[in-house]
């Protein structure tokens, strides 16, 4: 497949290097850190693939929003998109991006049984956004996603921005993803590359085989820091990050916002006498600072 930029504007050198490698590969992960356009990477490529009709987008809660916007963002408003809360699974589109958190995938059985229907039924393309969310592979998000949709995905785009790692265990589960490591269970997978210590041998210490591990990375990945890359980066420009409130946040926010106080619990209010004051809680009701058991 011939390498081209469909989105506005001329792609970076560290995004064409990232297409060039990717090239022809249905399966491959962009570890770029943030800022180096891994998410118009994954939007270009799916625009120029005719393999599949959905993107479906898997990021954590805080990015998901955004993924809605980025077409319009990148000069192909025409895509229709969507996402878990707002739309319905995308069953009868023709062609769209549709967005779902890690968390909700996490916490909704519904959700699950549903987008693995939707990966047997379509041609889907998985982008998962910052894959350190599957980095235990004995996780329920790291099970779902190499046990159920890639199973059925017709092509997988893998993003990370921060892909420091704790032990090499953290490469499992995305190198699963990408089907790399077959015939692996976890436990082979540390004993290979993982340098064990500490009581009774249990404890992961360091790595091991570190050369051949780094060859695997290497064949289904690639990684780029900014530092390596400054040079040819243009100048920073600051854009808007899209964050939807819940329905409890969005009923406190307004009761604030006009009646300078709101009720959080049975019998416990938070009063915003002054201006100033009301703005404070008004930004911790938005960007939920306030914690209270977890809630």
């Amino acid at each position: 497949m011939q390498i081209r930029w469909h989105l506005t504007g001329t792609p970076w050198p560290v995004q064409v290097e990232a297409m060039r490698r990717a090239n022809n590969v249905p399966r491959y992960g962009w570890h770029l850190e943030q800022g180096l356009g891994k998410s118009s990477l994954a939007l270009n490529d799916y625009i120029g693939c005719n393999d599949v009709d959905l993107n479906i987008v898997l990021a954590p809660s805080s990015f998901a929003a955004d993924w809605v916007y980025l077409p319009e963002d990148w000069g192909v408003g025409f895509l229709r998109t969507g996402m878990w809360g707002e739309d319905e699974m995308p069953f009868d589109w023709d062609q769209g991006l549709y967005a779902i958190s890690h968390e909700t995938l996490r916490g909704s059985r519904r959700a699950r049984d549903d987008l693995a229907r939707l990966f047997k039924t379509r041609r889907c393309m998985l982008t998962f956004d910052e894959t350190t969310g599957i980095k235990n592979a004995q996780s329920l998000l790291a099970k779902y996603c190499v046990g159920e949709l890639s199973k059925h995905a017709i092509r997988i785009r893998e993003l990370n921005g921060t892909p420091l790692v704790q032990t090499a265990m953290d490469y499992f589960a995305p190198l699963r993803l990408l089907g790399e490591c077959n015939g692996m269970n976890p436990y082979a997978f540390r004993n290979r590359y993982c340098q064990m210590g500490g009581f009774m041998g249990k404890q992961i210490k360091g790595m091991k085989n570190e050369e051949e591990l780094a060859a695997i990375l290497d064949r289904c990945s690639f990684r780029a820091l900014k530092r390596d890359w400054a040079k040819h980066m243009p100048p920073k420009i600051n854009t808007p990050i899209h964050l939807t409130m819940t329905d409890v946040q969005i009923r406190h926010y307004r009761t604030m916002l006009d009646e300078f106080y709101a009720l959080v619990g049975d019998d416990e209010t938070v009063d915003a006498t002054l201006v100033l004051t009301q703005r404070m809680k008004l930004q911790q009701i938005a960007s939920c600072l306030l914690m209270k058991d977890g809630k």
